[in-house]
């Protein structure tokens, strides 16, 4: 079956979100490319035209997270911002692509999971009998769960590239989606003329393994910070010891709250109860962190000043936060707004539940009990003992870019990402991969500011050396960290 594309009306998601021209159309591939004649699915596909038009023959596609829809008005910039096309897909399974592989049944246990500790076997019946009656419902539909792993994704990525009779195209990506774009720049190299990378994801050691040491580094340099600053050192005179302190004590007297005002609460006409734990501090930390491109540490700092206080209470925007999480999402993923369940749980359990590097993980957890709830094992991959899809195989690893140019741009507060020195390791000797660590910002460094966005417009029209201006990063403020 030869790949086909055709128009469509763009949804009004899309045009309410956006306020720059845009087209869309579907991409129809087969489900499973080993079977010639077997089922067909639609990726959805939306164009964005920078107004005025462009000379530029290279256009961008831009991938956002892995296993969620991301908002086209926030996505859509990119190509304005650098004077070219931008296309935007919703990968096999998401948004408007067709079928879609949400899971309900997992939503709507978020309450009941907010209850319970990560480390509660009743965490593990309720999350899992939600997974696996989604799981049954997808697959008695005829979907073919597997097949919605990253090696699909990126076959569908080339197949829309050669279908629209596009040239070697820029591949811009955001965080965990990053192992999706080496994934393409493994298989297809020639189809990729430059690859953006914000906030890295390697293959190996993959999000998962690096997960504790990720968050120590980020912590590290928040402890820092705030003893640059002088109303954070007063509040927080010993940061680290005070993180430390409250975790641990939370770990062994965990709190109880019921929430009755948010608007989840009053959906349901109950109240929704929420176990705040040292895994749970550790979860909102990892997610204030990564959030606001840092500036949203200050929140995790208000927290933590509350749980040394003993005055925390129902209201606090995290244990909100906490108790209108879907699945296991908070602090374990960067973006927990639209998750689709089921197309994540694929990539998981087919693509990261085998590569976790086991003993590197281990050893970084350092005997800590909250980090090993939310590390090891993840999860993240709880779901795969019934998400019933196996494993893929292992990927070659060399070259990690395919030999394309290659931006990778890291803020040093993330907590999530592969550091640069990782980086740089995994592309040891891989010609043409500049990075660039980004002072006072977080993850998502595209996102927040101006500067990061001038050195990658800039890049991409000259992009076999180093970015040739970076002075702007020493004009990136510093977060205002004392609540």
């Amino acid at each position: 079956m030869v790949p086909t594309f055709a128009g469509t009306t763009c949804p009004a998601d899309v045009t309410a979100d956006v306020v720059i021209p845009v087209s869309c159309g579907y991409l129809t591939v087969l489900e499973d490319r080993s079977k010639p004649g077997g089922r067909t699915i639609q990726i959805f596909v939306a164009r964005f035209d920078p107004p005025g038009g462009t000379t530029t023959k290279d256009p961008v596609i831009t991938l956002g997270h892995l296993g969620s829809q991301d908002g086209y008005g926030d996505m859509s910039g990119g190509g304005q911002r650098t004077h070219r096309v931008l296309y935007l897909i919703d990968p096999r399974g998401i948004g408007h692509s067709q079928p879609a592989l949400d899971c309900p049944e997992v939503a709507v246990t978020g309450p009941e999971l907010a209850g319970l500790r990560l480390r509660d076997p009743a965490r593990q019946t309720v999350l899992l009998a939600a997974v696996k009656a989604c799981h049954d419902r997808l697959a008695g539909q005829g979907i073919a769960l597997a097949s919605y792993d990253l090696a699909a994704n990126a076959a569908d990525i080339e197949d829309l590239r050669t279908t629209l009779d596009v040239g070697p195209w820029n591949l811009m990506t955001n965080g965990d989606a990053s192992r999706l774009a080496f994934e393409v720049a493994r298989r297809y190299p020639a189809g990729l003329r430059t690859l953006i990378i914000d906030s890295p994801s390697l293959p190996l050691p993959n999000f998962v393994t690096i997960g504790p040491a990720s968050l120590d580094a980020a912590i590290s340099r928040l402890v820092t910070a705030c003893a640059e600053e002088a109303a954070c050192a007063r509040a927080f005179p010993d940061l680290d010891a005070m993180i430390r302190n409250a975790i641990a004590r939370l770990d062994a007297s965990p709190l109880s709250l019921d929430l009755t005002e948010t608007v989840q609460a009053i959906r349901l006409g109950h109240a929704i109860h929420v176990v705040f734990d040292g895994s749970a501090l550790v979860r909102v930390i990892r997610s204030d962190l990564g959030a606001g491109g840092g500036t949203a540490a200050s929140r995790a700092l208000t927290t933590l000043r509350d749980v040394i206080d003993g005055r925390v209470k129902a209201d606090d925007s995290n244990i909100v936060a906490l108790s209108s999480d879907i699945g296991n999402c908070l602090g374990l993923l960067p973006n927990c707004e639209r998750p689709n369940l089921g197309a994540l749980y694929s990539i998981l359990c087919r693509d990261f539940a085998t590569q976790v590097d086991k003993d590197e993980l281990q050893a970084s957890l350092d005997g800590r009990s909250a980090y090993a709830d939310v590390f090891a094992p993840s999860p993240l991959l709880t779901p795969c003992a019934v998400w019933d899809v196996g494993a893929a195989p292992t990927p070659a690893l060399e070259p990690l870019t395919g030999g394309v140019p290659t931006l990778v741009m890291r803020g040093v507060f993330d907590p999530y990402s592969a550091t640069t020195s990782q980086v740089g390791a995994a592309a040891d000797e891989v010609p043409n991969l500049f990075l660039v660590d980004i002072p006072n910002q977080s993850y998502n460094v595209l996102g927040y500011t101006e500067c990061p966005r001038a050195i990658r417009n800039t890049w991409i029209d000259s992009p076999t050396s180093g970015p040739a201006d970076t002075s702007c990063l020493g004009s990136i403020p510093a977060p205002m960290l004392a609540p």
